[in-house]
């Protein structure tokens, strides 16, 4: 993983592998669980996201540059 961007909104870690933007769960030391790394267009609960966190999805994206 290169550099990466922790959300405490989403509990998750982001960055990009081959231009695909995937994330993990993050672990309360900060560190991410990889074992559980998901592309976020993978991603089942988008639906359910508030608004808060869909703002805080939105704006990691655009800090790696990713299109919505």
């Amino acid at each position: 993983m290169t550099s990466s961007v922790n959300s405490e909104i989403l509990g998750y870690s982001f960055w990009l592998d081959n231009k695909t933007l995937m994330s993990c769960p993050t672990f309360s030391d900060g560190k991410p669980d990889l074992e559980n790394e998901i592309p976020v267009e993978d991603w089942e609960c988008l639906d359910d996201l508030s608004e808060v966190q869909t703002k805080e999805l939105d704006n990691i994206k655009k800090s790696f540059s990713i299109n919505n």
